[in-house]
């Protein structure tokens, strides 16, 4: 992204206006290297009360451009109408990272988890979004949506899934009560490393905390 165009991003007055701004590409990161269609913003409702920040996009999510669409998207979605919300009516959706973090091929991945340097050069933009957008409630959905929005690189999510927190800046009025849950891609890949039994433990936990996030986050709004 040329200064220009990053000057313009972070001084944006509508949703319209900021997502203009990438069509030409991101360039401040390497993820520009591996990312082949550039940034994909957001989907949902953009004046919804719930704003749900992930990773980054994904195969799928650079085909459709569209933010979690690929399998944990479908999850998430699976999730989300549980505790009877609809993900793109209810939620406005993004990443910590606009671009894809495309593996190597023969590495037998799909996706790489960004890295702090990179995921750092993407955090003016998503604190742009959330003023934008200035949600009653943030998700901080996987580790690096958590580390993305406390600034802590070195944050354990197993300390934070299932509790309520705050995302505080000083570039933003007040505090905005955030609730920390696991990204459906890590279900999605546990029962791999740990097991069936361990998985079926996974999940539960997984769903005691939605259905804690269901019966408190209406005494956020």
């Amino acid at each position: 992204m040329k200064q220009d165009l990053y000057n313009r991003a972070l001084g944006a007055s509508s949703l319209d206006e900021f997502t203009e701004c990438f069509q030409q590409g991101c360039t401040r990161c390497t993820l520009s290297n591996y990312s082949n269609k550039g940034p994909i913003v957001y989907r949902g409702n953009p004046r919804a009360d719930i704003m749900l920040i992930a990773e980054s996009p994904g195969l799928e999510e650079e085909k459709l451009h569209k933010p979690l669409v690929g399998p944990a998207g479908k999850l998430l979605t699976a999730i989300m109408n549980a505790i009877d919300l609809n993900d793109n009516e209810d939620m406005f959706l993004s990443n910590s990272c606009f671009c894809r973090y495309t593996a190597p091929k023969g590495s037998g991945k799909q996706n790489l988890t960004p890295k702090a340097n990179q995921y750092i050069m993407c955090r003016p933009f998503v604190y742009k979004l959330i003023r934008l957008i200035n949600p009653k409630i943030i998700i901080a959905c996987g580790r690096t949506a958590l580390a993305q929005l406390t600034t802590d690189d070195t944050v354990k999510l197993g300390q934070w899934a299932g509790r309520w927190t705050y995302f505080t800046r000083q570039e933003l009025v007040g505090r905005t009560p955030m609730f920390v849950m696991h990204h459906p891609a890590w279900l999605i890949h546990l029962e791999k490393k740990v097991g069936r039994q361990e998985y079926i433990k996974a999940k539960r936990q997984v769903w005691e905390y939605m259905k804690y996030f269901r019966d408190t986050y209406k005494e956020k709004l």
